[in-house]
């Protein structure tokens, strides 16, 4: 494995953005793109990515608990405080690639939803996801 393949990794781990990733770790603009699809695509540049975000989780005490906890927080939070708190989990979310890059097209119409039932689906669904955890006490 070269230098640049290593050094791709590293930089793929800060904000999950292939072809940028390859751009700093040296690759050409022009083959950037191609070169990230071809290195995500190896187990050995995948089992690297995989044990520095397991340091960074480890480092940063990031728990399924956590957040969770941190989703209902947010779910609950008055709407005033909604823009602060999308924007703080979408930076979380595509970090850790539970989200989709920012760069979406979306074609087609926009249909008004109603926040509260919205609010009580996310807190069935969180409900849901909290069952299947271990409880905490059970830690000893």
């Amino acid at each position: 494995m070269t230098e640049r393949a290593l050094r791709f990794a590293s930089e793929y781990v800060i904000d999950a953005d292939g072809k940028a990733a390859a751009m700093r770790a040296g690759y050409t603009e022009k083959s950037s793109a191609n070169t990230a699809t071809r290195l995500l695509g190896d187990p050995r540049i995948q089992a690297i990515i995989g044990e520095a975000r397991t340091r960074v989780a480890a480092s940063a005490e990031v728990t399924a608990e956590r957040v969770i906890g941190r989703l209902a927080e947010i779910a609950f939070a008055p709407i005033a405080d909604k823009p602060t708190l999308k924007h703080q989990l979408v930076a979380l979310g595509q970090l850790t690639r539970f989200f989709a890059p920012s760069r979406v097209e979306l074609s087609g119409s926009v249909t008004m939803i109603d926040p509260d039932a919205v609010r009580r689906e996310l807190a069935a669904k969180l409900e849901r996801i909290a069952s299947t955890l271990p409880s905490s006490s059970a830690k000893s």
